[in-house]
């Protein structure tokens, strides 16, 4: 049927729509925990580095704790998709049952693969910034 492609593109058009300002939420909610868990940390990185810790240990330990701080919410947002979309599919199939017309899963990855990206490059200048700022 020659509906189904334009449907499918506005749904796509859709789904950018809902993913940027969530994207944007989450990426500047792992900035923020980051640099506020790296403000937080300077007494701590200057009590490892009086036991002893380079500045290359201090510097790797900031960074993965961005890190694990970035998988986490990457992680948690991941699952809230996922569960949303299955909702979202559950109740479009249901409300569709007995008509004959087939729903299709929809993926955007490309989307979605840009939001995960943009979300560990930000993390990272996070971390970078924030062990700059808790040397000063």
């Amino acid at each position: 049927m020659p509906w189904r492609p334009l449907t499918r593109r506005a749904n796509n058009v859709g789904l950018t729509i809902l993913l940027g300002p969530a994207g944007l939420y989450s990426a500047l909610a792992i900035v923020n925990a980051t640099l506020i868990g790296a403000a937080h940390r300077r007494r701590p990185h200057q009590l490892v580095r009086l036991l002893g810790a380079t500045s290359r240990q201090v510097r790797r330990s900031a960074l993965w704790q961005a890190a694990l701080v970035t998988g986490a919410g990457l992680l948690l947002g991941a699952a809230t998709t996922a569960f949303l979309g299955w909702l979202v599919r559950r109740a479009a199939t249901a409300d569709l049952a007995g008509t004959g017309v087939a729903v299709p899963l929809t993926i955007p990855w490309l989307p979605l693969l840009g939001i995960a990206v943009v979300c560990v490059a930000l993390a990272a200048t996070a971390a970078v910034t924030g062990i700059r700022v808790s040397r000063r």
